[in-house]
């Protein structure tokens, strides 16, 4: 059964009581902006999370850094908005993480540099400000980074471990994706 019949406008804030699930995929739904329910947090044992193309709207839940077995978190392509919480630090798992394609605001929390696991970051297409964090550049484990089309200042923070960046970007801030060894 795909995932984008479900018969319901809204983010059904039903799923954050069933408590045995380890896999959400609510991709390509139309939730009519609705805000992710913050008993998402309930759903400790997760470890995967696609809800791209799903029209959700509101902030981010903090309680999202309650799932801390997430390995696997897909956000893009909605109307998500306001600050990246600092809290998404928590899920130390963490491997995969695309908020690209939102209205999400402010600096990118510094904290995300503790994700020592995370070797994909998507933050592309959103309304970010301020410089990009030196933690991001210290992220071992980081392959794919990409940042384009933000309000970032500034140049990719030293040491870049050394970076290399792809053959369509020029910069942290204007092209589509930096490469990490």
């Amino acid at each position: 059964m795909p995932a984008n019949n479900l018969q319901c406008d809204h983010f059904p804030a039903e799923i954050g009581e069933i408590t045995t699930l380890t896999m959400l995929r609510l991709n390509s739904n139309n939730f009519k902006e609705s805000a992710i329910a913050s008993n998402i947090g309930n759903l400790v044992d997760v470890t995967y999370i696609n809800m791209v193309e799903s029209n959700i709207g509101g902030p981010l839940p903090v309680s999202l850094s309650q799932m801390t077995m997430l390995t696997y978190l897909s956000l893009g392509g909605n109307r998500l908005s306001g600050a990246i919480p600092a809290e998404l630090s928590n899920l130390f798992n963490l491997e995969y993480l695309n908020l690209g394609g939102n209205s999400l605001s402010e600096a990118i929390p510094a904290e995300l540099g503790q994700l020592t696991n995370l070797n994909y970051l998507a933050l592309y297409s959103n309304r970010l400000s301020g410089s990009i964090p030196s933690e991001i550049a210290d992220m071992k484990s980081l392959v794919y980074l990409h940042l384009g089309d933000n309000a970032l200042t500034g140049a990719f923070p030293p040491p870049c471990n050394p970076c290399r960046t792809s053959s369509s970007s020029t910069s942290a801030t204007t092209g589509s994706a930096l490469l990490l060894p």
